[in-house]
């Protein structure tokens, strides 16, 4: 597979093979395609625990219906001054 880069990620590229960070590009961008696998990874597993959480919420009970009235509480609260 060939990938077209830009000429700005073509110098980040160079200035970390240059700096000794990787042996060379392909290096660069394996590590950087490892990380986005292994990021993408974590929020899918964090994603599935805050729907397993919000799940067991409805479950027991624990919800509000959000109404007009709701909504216009909680931007009323959001913009009144914190102390």
């Amino acid at each position: 597979m060939q990938v077209d880069i830009s000429p700005e990620t073509a110098e980040r590229l160079r200035r970390l093979v240059e700096r000794g960070d990787f042996a060379d590009a392909r290096e660069a961008i394996d590590a950087a395609v490892q990380q986005l696998s292994e990021s993408s990874t974590d929020h899918e597993t964090e994603l599935a625990a805050m729907l397993a959480e919000g799940r067991e919420d409805i479950r027991a009970g624990r919800y509000q219906v959000l109404t007009p009235d709701l909504i216009d509480s909680l931007v009323t609260r959001e913009r009144s001054p914190r102390r």
